[in-house]
């Protein structure tokens, strides 16, 4: 076996998942027939070859998906995020912290906070940006951005950000 390469034997239901992560990263692939290591005969289970992926790339993947595309909407749970990715949540936490030295979910309080800081500074009223950026009462957008900036949104917008 080459060191540069990985063999994974995947379920059917995550092999579209798999593929479609390989692809949107990049990550060169290829896929080869093999015997099947658990034999079930209603079901064949592919074996795909790898080379080495680049943790980099995976941790891009989540913060473009996760973070930047989705500001207003509620990130999924760490372990779901890692079963898409096919990875223990430890794993994820670690690959995540690695890349950018804060969990995920303080990173994506941080740019959900400035998303919310900016439509204030546009003149979008509070509630509004409250239920731009996901929250179903402004009272606990309010908490939250008093909690992240020492301000509140009011004062925030009145001084000009």
């Amino acid at each position: 076996m080459n060191d540069n390469n990985i063999y994974i034997c995947v379920k059917t239901d995550y092999a579209s998942k798999l593929l479609n992560l390989m692809i949107d990263n990049n990550v060169p692939f290829s896929i080869e027939k093999a015997e099947p290591i658990v034999q079930q005969p209603e079901k064949e289970i592919p074996v795909f070859k790898f080379r080495q992926s680049n943790d980099s790339k995976i941790a891009e993947y989540v913060y473009k998906k996760y973070i930047i595309e989705n500001l207003d909407k509620t990130p999924p749970l760490i372990n779901e995020i890692a079963e898409e990715l096919m990875m223990s949540p430890s794993k994820f936490k670690a690959l995540f912290r690695t890349h950018y030295k804060v969990p995920f979910y303080s990173l994506y309080l941080d740019k959900k906070m400035e998303y919310a800081a900016q439509l204030l500074k546009e003149g979008m009223k509070a509630k509004d940006v409250s239920i731009k950026v996901g929250y179903t009462h402004s009272i606990k957008f309010s908490k939250m951005f008093q909690k992240h900036f020492n301000i509140t949104p009011k004062k925030y917008q009145q001084r000009g950000g």
